[in-house]
């Protein structure tokens, strides 16, 4: 089965390449030959016409993502929509790796799609969640196939 992997060359891309590789026609891509943020993305992901793709590739510097929340939301909410785009073309699944930044801490029970992110709210003063808000939207809408796995501290 081909497995595209994006964010290939971050730590957890080089990661999931390397033990994806051994059972799986395993893919990367990253920056530069493939940017996100593009919308050339899902014709680039269409070409490879992957089963599956693991989008780890994201804008991870918390301090930049809040200075910056409009490129926060560019590459993390828009970024996500374009690689979400290539899988509905080729109807590849997709699994969304995320981050447990984005919850405001007010809901302690097991979080399900049916949900639709109330509690994904920033805190305080941050602002760059929005961004992974709507990254979260674009791989799960009402796709059966796309998922969200999010990190846990």
């Amino acid at each position: 089965m081909r497995v595209l992997v994006t964010g290939a060359k971050g730590q957890l891309g080089v990661d999931l390449l390397d033990v994806l590789g051994h059972s799986h026609d395993a893919v990367g891509l990253d920056l530069p030959e493939f940017d996100i943020t593009k919308p050339d993305a899902a014709r680039v992901i269409a070409a490879i016409h992957p089963a599956w793709v693991v989008h780890a590739a994201a804008w991870t510097d918390v301090d930049g993502c809040e200075r910056d929340p409009a490129l926060a939301n560019l590459v993390n909410g828009e970024g996500t929509r374009r690689v979400a785009e290539g899988c509905r073309d080729v109807g590849a699944g997709l699994l969304y790796l995320s981050t447990d930044y984005v919850f405001d801490g007010r809901r302690a029970l097991p979080i399900s799609r049916r949900t639709r992110q109330p509690h994904c709210r920033p805190t305080g003063d941050q602002s760059w969640p929005e961004g992974s808000r709507a990254g979260h939207r674009a791989p799960l809408g009402d796709r059966p196939d796309g998922m969200a796995l999010r990190k846990v501290r």
